[in-house]
C-alpha cells in the first residue's frame, strides 16, 4: 500500500496493489470487498470521505490497484471523480492500443494488411440505470437540497460518476419521475444538477 499526502490539502491518496486467485469472479467480489471494507474504517479513522478509482493493468482487463482518494472537503469528492471520469477514458483508449498492437505483433504479416477493421470501444461505462435507482431511492416528495455535501455523498455511496448522474436525472425530468422545485431545467443539456453552497444550491423532489 502507498500513501501520499498532497501538501497544503487535508486529501491523502491511497493506492491497494491486489494480489489474488484467477478465478474472474472471486477476483472482482475480493477486490471490491478488500475496498469497501479499507475504505470504512479509514472513513472512521479519518473523520472523512472517501472515493476511488480501479487501475487496470496494461493490455488486460484486470484491476491492477485501486487509487483511494481521501478528503474532509465535499467538493473534493466531486473533483476526484470528474478527473476520474477523464482517466477511465484515456485509461480503455490506451487498454485497446495494447491489445491492437499485442495482436498485430502475434498475428501473421499478412493479417496486418487486412481489411478487416478491429473494434475499438471506448465509450464511459454507462450505469445510468443505477443511478436512476439511487436517484429515486434518496429523493422523496419533500424537497430535496442538493448541495456539495448532499452531491458528494451521492458519488461516495454509489461509487459512480457525475457524468451519467446528471444523465440519469435528465431522464428521469423527461419522464416526469423528477422535478427541480427552484427552476426549470429544461434547457440544460448537461449538468442539470448544479451543486453548490446551500444559499445557491436547488431543491429537487420525486413526483408522484
Amino acid at each position: 500500500m502507498r500513501i501520499h499526502k498532497k501538501e497544503s490539502s487535508s486529501a491523502i491518496i491511497v493506492s491497494i496493489p491486489i494480489y489474488i486467485s484467477e478465478d474472474a469472479l472471486l477476483v472482482v467480489h475480493l477486490q471490491f470487498w478488500i475496498c469497501s471494507t479499507y475504505r470504512k474504517n479509514i472513513n472512521k479513522y479519518y473523520g472523512g470521505r472517501t472515493a476511488f478509482v480501479p487501475i487496470e493493468r496494461p493490455g488486460k482487463d484486470r484491476v491492477l490497484y485501486f487509487l483511494i482518494y481521501l478528503t474532509r472537503h465535499p467538493l473534493g469528492i466531486n473533483v476526484f471523480k470528474e478527473d476520474s471520469e477523464k482517466m477511465l477514458l484515456v485509461q480503455r483508449i490506451t487498454q485497446q492500443e495494447t491489445k491492437l498492437r499485442k495482436q498485430q505483433e502475434s498475428a501473421p504479416i499478412l493479417d496486418l494488411f487486412s481489411d478487416e477493421g478491429v473494434e475499438v470501444n471506448i465509450k464511459p461505462e454507462d450505469n445510468r440505470c443505477a443511478e436512476k435507482s439511487y436517484l429515486l431511492k434518496t429523493i422523496t416528495d419533500k424537497p430535496c437540497l442538493i448541495d456539495y455535501e448532499k452531491w458528494s455523498r451521492f458519488l461516495e455511496d454509489t461509487d459512480l460518476y457525475p457524468t451519467v448522474f446528471q444523465l440519469a436525472m435528465k431522464e428521469l425530468v423527461k419522464e416526469k419521475k423528477m422535478v427541480n422545485v427552484d427552476a426549470d431545467v429544461t434547457k440544460r443539456r448537461t449538468k442539470i444538477i448544479k451543486p453548490h453552497w446551500p444559499n445557491k444550491s436547488e431543491h429537487w423532489k420525486k413526483c408522484l
